[in-house]
């Protein structure tokens, strides 16, 4: 079974951990988790450390997969396929992403705190773009 669009759009604005993989030439993928913040019909946004070797892979291949799953029943997850766009944070912005990113999952006040402890490291805003959207619900898994 899969989820329309309007059940896409509510389980993505959900608090949820996504992994993302990247194809890498003569490597396997490498994936990994990601707090992002979704924009409804639209795209997802993450943050990564701009001097980290996975920032700079991404910014070099340009495409990734993007998983997002429920560990429980009905057991929904939606996988998208899309390209990777980079931008530098500005000083300005940056904290305001950060403490917005963070509070989604750890609410307003641990989520400053946290954002707050990252440090002066530059960071990169990851925005991507879905081309392809796959939904599944196996609502009846282990019920038979």
């Amino acid at each position: 079974m899969h989820m329309s669009e309007a059940e896409r759009d509510a389980f993505l604005s959900q608090a949820r951990v996504a992994v993302l993989a990247v194809t890498r030439p003569d490597q396997p993928p490498m994936v990994m988790p990601v707090w992002y913040r979704y924009v409804p019909g639209g795209g997802f946004q993450f943050t990564l450390s701009n001097d980290s070797a996975r920032a700079r892979m991404l910014h070099d291949i340009g495409r990734a997969t993007l998983c997002v799953q429920e560990q429980t029943v009905p057991y929904r997850c939606v996988t998208v396929e899309g390209d990777i766009e980079m931008t530098t944070l500005e000083t300005d912005t940056r904290e305001t992403v950060l403490i917005d990113l963070a509070s989604r999952y750890l609410g307003e006040d641990a989520g400053t705190k946290f954002a707050l402890s990252i440090g002066e490291e530059t960071e990169a805003l990851i925005t991507f773009q879905p081309h392809a959207w796959h939904t599944r619900v196996l609502a009846d898994a282990g019920t038979h």
